[in-house]
């Protein structure tokens, strides 16, 4: 397929971006991304939004632009064309009161249709034999003034999506599958992002797997703290303490708070820190062992289900393979432990429910059985 040829318009102007939106007030799809930056802040800084329509392009600079006018844009009746929406949602929730009203995820499409791969680059490489230039993926896009390449990359994010849209809606169609993307884009625009609980945020700290009880507690109650201030002065956690120190810290805790606050050496502004470590090792050193708040693969309850959820995963797998999809995208392992555990998960979609739900349910009343007939996996 030919490359769609289309304008683009760099906005750095609130009249600019006000004439634009009334000019295609009457389109009835758009093509939405977004460039953020998070290395250096808790948050992630929005630093572009790329709108196109079939025709024409415009990236928006917001350091200039004032992004909530894009919000009757999103309360329209609109199509939104994404790729992956949920970073690029979760990024604008902290700037616009409202969301897009209708959502075509291309990424969620691409995995309904069974492609083996589902990023952007590769299915306009599979269905539009077009080869994207991703050498600025890693950019800081907050730095400014934009160089044309960084531009051009930008507008790239977006030309494409309505061809792709077409050309999945279309496998989606032959498939039987458009109401699953329907159901699958609308969770999507209704899922936001959930805080993680600050004392669960030691379970991404590689390296505690040896730990004894109260070493795990320190651990605990250390990443508690510095995940607070993190949010607190929007910053990144590593760049208040690094997970080697956390460990440290855990394994041998400082006799005083002059000792810690050496071992933290604290930037300008970021003292508290030391305050919030200190209390947290306090804590630590007070809590009870059932304090401790165990990852799923640690956890004793979990893990007596392993057997059953084995078994969950074995049908899925197989029900996946029938499908043609990934077995991860229809059930993951944590899908599988919340249908045992009564806890909603994606598996309560009308569609999962058709295809594998309903038959898990089943299993699990004892009501059908697993028999292998000639090398076959078969439920009844």
């Amino acid at each position: 397929m030919a490359e769609r040829e289309m304008t683009f318009e760099v906005v750095t102007s609130d009249d600019r971006l006000k004439e634009i939106l009334h000019s295609k007030r009457d389109e009835p799809r758009y093509a939405l991304d977004t460039e953020f930056a998070n290395r250096f802040t808790y948050y992630p800084r929005l630093a572009l939004v790329q709108l196109a329509w079939p025709d024409f392009i415009i990236v928006i600079d917001p350091f200039e632009v004032d992004v909530t006018l894009l919000e009757p844009l999103f309360a329209s009746d609109a199509l939104a064309l994404m790729h992956a929406a949920s970073n690029d949602l979760d990024v604008l929730d902290r700037l616009l009161d409202v969301r897009p009203s209708r959502l075509f995820d291309t990424q969620l499409a691409a995995q309904l249709v069974g492609l083996s791969r589902t990023s952007l680059q590769f299915i306009a490489s599979e269905l539009l034999s077009i080869k994207l230039d991703k050498s600025e993926q890693t950019r800081d896009w907050t730095e400014r003034p934009l160089n044309a390449k960084a531009v051009l990359y930008a507008t790239n994010d977006v030309a494409h999506l309505f061809d792709l849209a077409d050309e999945l809606l279309v496998d989606l169609e032959r498939l039987g599958r458009v109401d699953a993307l329907r159901e699958e884009c609308a969770l999507a625009l209704a899922t936001y992002h959930v805080e993680r609980n600050p004392l669960e945020s030691w379970w991404q700290v590689r390296g505690t797997e040896r730990f004894s009880t109260a070493e795990k507690l320190r651990a605990q109650f250390i990443c508690a703290a510095r995940e607070e201030a993190a949010e607190l002065l929007d910053k990144t956690r590593r760049q208040l303490i690094s997970d080697e120190l956390v460990l440290s810290l855990a394994k041998k805790p400082p006799r005083s708070r002059d000792q810690l606050f050496t071992l933290l050496r604290p930037r300008a502004g970021e003292e508290e820190i030391v305050e919030r470590v200190a209390e947290g090792l306090r804590d630590a050193g007070a809590a009870e062992p059932n304090a401790l708040r165990l990852p799923a693969d640690e956890d004793p309850a979990v893990i007596a289900l392993r057997p059953l959820t084995s078994v969950l995963q074995a049908v899925t797998n197989h029900r996946a393979l029938e499908l043609g999809l990934d077995s991860s995208f229809l059930a993951s392992r944590g899908d599988l432990l919340a249908l045992v555990q009564g806890r909603t998960s994606k598996l309560d979609s009308v569609w999962r429910r058709e295809y594998l739900t309903h038959d898990l349910d089943q299993l699990l009343k004892g009501t059908v059985g697993l028999f292998v007939n000639d090398g076959v996996l078969e439920i009844h």
